[in-house]
């Protein structure tokens, strides 16, 4: 009986901890540079995932819908990186990579167009 409730109690700190790992809430200006790594200017980004709810991610005036479909964890350097794919109200689809850093103060967010992609750092 003993061995039980420690399966089951282990199991649910797995759970607890890898849905605390998907809440990530940010929002400001953010500096955008292309895939040549040239500065092209700032914009406001603001940034809701949550791995138990609804997800949104918005582009200046261009609010998507998020959904995380993977998640890495590099425990050495305690960054986590979200595969995430954006979908706009016209039901165009991008996917980007959403990585934080330890304490959550930093956050980039890499879109992947077809024809290139934008880094947003925040």
């Amino acid at each position: 009986m003993k061995r039980f409730i420690t399966i089951i109690l282990g199991a649910m700190l797995l759970l607890l901890s890898q849905s605390a790992l998907a809440q990530v809430q940010k929002s400001g200006n953010a500096s955008v540079t292309n895939d040549r790594g040239a500065k092209v200017g700032t914009q406001y980004i603001s940034i809701n995932l949550s791995q138990n709810g609804p997800s949104t991610v918005t582009l200046g005036s261009m609010k998507m819908s998020a959904r995380i479909y993977t998640t890495k964890k590099d425990t050495k350097n305690g960054i986590i990186a979200y595969g995430v794919t954006l979908t706009a109200s016209n039901g165009k689809t991008v996917d980007c990579v959403i990585n934080t850093y330890p304490g959550k103060s930093h956050i980039t967010m890499v879109v992947h167009y077809s024809d290139g992609k934008l880094v947003y750092e925040l």
